[in-house]
């Protein structure tokens, strides 16, 4: 149907994604093709609870990638900085045993 001749919508009614089909927007799914209707829906292998962690464009990937560095490089100065503590603590307990 050519749009000019595509009957209005009324105010409570939304189109459907994925057949074009107008439905009431009280339904969170598509009651002819069964999509749903507001794309709030996992995509497939997706696990639920990680929504928040997917980066959603080349901005946050960006971001996420610093973000990964960031935490790489703190890891590896806790490592330089911890093991000489832990050198110092073990020795200075081997001193504390030998001298009480």
């Amino acid at each position: 149907m050519p749009a000019s001749t595509m009957p209005k919508p009324s105010v409570n009614q939304v189109v459907c994604g994925q057949c074009g089909k107008w439905t009431d927007f009280a339904n969170d799914r598509c009651p002819f093709c069964g999509a749903s209707l507001f794309g709030d829906e996992p995509e497939y292998g997706d696990e639920p609870g990680n929504e928040e962690d997917k980066p959603h464009n080349e901005e946050d990937k960006s971001h996420d990638t610093k973000r990964s560095q960031l935490v790489k490089e703190l890891r590896m100065a806790l490592f330089i900085i911890g093991i000489p503590f832990l050198i110092y603590g073990l020795i200075f307990l081997i001193h504390f045993i030998i001298i009480h």
